[in-house]
């Protein structure tokens, strides 16, 4: 058995587009929100993992990585003999906000999630085999499919501090070289607002910036994927029948969305979009939401609001 102790922080760039309003109004059944995604490596024989914050719409219509949170790896230790990988891992909050908590005091504590994975990158030899696995998830979860396994961090982090140390266990197959998976970061934002459990009727933003949207002036009337008209930043969203609200907020959060509206249970969806002029964002940010489970179809708003 060999053990390397060291410390790495992997840090993103400072989100400050949350801000702490009082008094926070707490909902009476609080919703996790999906704050921060990585695609992460593990590469033998250094055991070190590698994260990179994946790239994320924002409201200001920029798409830049972003990342709200940092993983602290402590120490990792190699068992050649159960065939396993240990990595003592912190989290580290780079939100202006408490970690954790719904209301600022009270713990909730957060959830580090494997979205996909974790997958065999490379074998040490032609033709060896192997499946790297979670051994001791605290519990699994449905936000995108059935039974994804989480870790949880049991308390509250403040602005700039880290987290308690956890301890990642794999199963590890002496044949792997490096594997690699996706995490999410789930955890309450205090004051931040969720997806409503049922479609508002009509708008929900003043009129002015519903006549903004629908501006004929800024409508696409013929795009490489949908024809129009429709403006190019809201997303028409039915959900399933039975969908539950957290399902529904993981939806609006991959989506980098915000709900404006409704009618009929669909769901008017505002999302930020760097070029305007094609639908070319559209139909990705389409195409990702009707790959959830949760998620009947998705589609441009050609419903008649042109010109409202």
């Amino acid at each position: 058995m060999e053990l390397i102790l060291f410390a790495l922080i992997l840090l993103g760039s400072e989100d400050n587009l949350f801000s702490i309003r009082a008094p926070i109004a707490v909902p009476p059944d609080p919703i996790d929100r999906l704050i921060a995604q990585f695609e992460c490596t593990i590469q033998q024989p250094d055991q070190r993992i590698v994260c990179r914050s994946l790239s994320e719409p924002q409201r200001d219509g920029a798409r830049e990585p972003t990342s709200k949170v940092g993983f602290v790896q402590f120490a990792s230790c190699r068992d050649t003999v159960l065939a396993t990988l240990e990595m003592d891992m912190a989290i580290e909050n780079l939100l202006p906000l408490p970690l954790g908590t719904h209301d600022g005091s009270t713990i909730a504590g957060f959830k580090v999630l494997v979205a996909e994975g974790p997958t065999v990158k490379a074998y040490y030899s032609s033709g060896d085999t192997g499946t790297v696995r979670i051994l001791n998830a605290d519990g699994t979860t449905n936000p995108t499919q059935i039974d994804q396994a989480y870790w949880k961090y049991s308390e509250i982090v403040r602005p700039g501090d880290t987290s308690s140390v956890r301890t990642w266990r794999f199963a590890w197959p002496n044949t792997v070289n490096a594997a690699s998976f996706k995490l999410w970061v789930f955890g309450p934002v205090p004051g931040e607002p969720s997806i409503p459990d049922e479609a508002p009727q009509g708008f929900t933003i003043s009129a002015d910036s519903v006549d903004v949207l629908y501006a004929r002036a800024r409508q696409v009337y013929e795009g490489p994927n949908y024809a129009g008209p429709f403006p190019p930043d809201v997303v028409l969203v039915s959900f399933r029948s039975g969908a539950t609200v957290q399902e529904k907020q993981v939806a609006l959060d991959l989506a980098g969305g915000s709900v404006i509206g409704g009618l009929g249970g669909i769901y008017y969806v505002h999302i930020p979009v760097s070029n305007p002029s094609t639908d070319q964002e559209l139909a990705t940010i389409i195409e990702k939401l009707e790959k959830l489970p949760q998620v009947e179809w998705a589609s441009p708003d050609v419903t008649g609001n042109v010109g409202h």
